[in-house]
């Protein structure tokens, strides 16, 4: 495993888990039979050894947390495995992310932790002008369902129609910062955050005058928000969100790790909580 996926696990698991300790056995150690500690096998082949302070009175459901976290990060890195030429993960997510708001027609589209103030990513974070926004992805896209073009296996995204990639110039990105804020601490405040922890699921559609709300959740402590200027097409942005989500999924998962505290370090970045308006 890379080293920065391993110790983003590791700190994942004790964070999540609420562990002591959580260390790496190398292939061949012996795993103690110990009522206060946990295990899961890495893909290659070693193994997380998880220690709390005494016996979990929760064991099963901590097993199934546990197996979740290394399943989802072994499938990231298989995916990332023969990435060493693309850009960096931040980057990647960056565009992936503004590409997602084109498609759905959102003002932006960010990823945040659900359990701490870190906002891992936005579309509109870099500051770059907006005409850019037809990046890749969305050119790839167009190209594909070209007549022309000798590809045709295009993504979900590439699946609707071609007026989905045309919208009016953008708002001021002051404006775009105030939606994300705006949609991320109402996010922030569902009730439904603390299910997360025992395997729940977010899904939230919120319409509120000059600002639209969908969120999802997704590898037990992110969540996806989208933020709208206003009324947005649900079906839409739903059936963007199904194609982006794998592929933003793979990309948080391939961050380097961070101690969540709000700060602009390695492509994550902060922005402030402020008032529901």
């Amino acid at each position: 495993m890379e080293s920065a996926s391993l110790e983003r696990l590791i700190a994942l698991v004790r964070r999540e888990l609420g562990a002591e300790s959580v260390r790496v056995l190398e292939v061949g150690d012996r795993e103690t039979d110990a009522d206060n500690v946990l295990y899961a096998k890495l893909p290659d082949g070693r193994s997380l050894a998880v220690a709390f302070a005494g016996a979990p009175p929760a064991r099963d459901a901590l097993v199934r947390r546990l197996t979740m976290l290394t399943a989802t990060f072994a499938q990231s890195l298989e995916q990332s495995g023969r990435a060493s030429a693309r850009p960096a993960p931040a980057r990647s997510l960056h565009q992936e992310l503004r590409a997602l708001a084109v498609r759905a027609r959102a003002a932006d589209a960010a990823v945040i932790d659900a359990h701490s103030p870190v906002v891992w990513g936005a579309g509109s974070a870099e500051g770059e002008s907006r005409p850019s926004e037809k990046i890749a992805l969305v050119e790839v896209s167009r190209a594909q369902l070209s007549p022309e073009s000798p590809s045709s296996g295009a993504s979900a995204a590439a699946n609707a129609d071609e007026d989905d990639d045309e919208r009016d110039d953008p708002p001021n990105p002051e404006v775009v910062r105030t939606l994300t804020e705006r949609a991320i601490d109402i996010v922030r405040d569902l009730p439904g955050l603390d299910a997360l922890r025992r395997g729940g699921h977010v899904a939230h559609a919120e319409r509120g005058g000059d600002l639209g709300v969908l969120a999802r959740s997704f590898a037990s402590i992110y969540l996806l928000v989208l933020a709208f200027d206003g009324t947005f097409d649900e079906l839409r942005a739903e059936r963007a969100i199904e194609d982006a989500l794998p592929r933003i999924e793979r990309l948080v998962l391939a961050l380097p790790p961070l101690d969540p505290k709000p700060a602009p370090i390695a492509g994550v970045i902060a922005l402030r909580r402020g008032r529901r308006r």
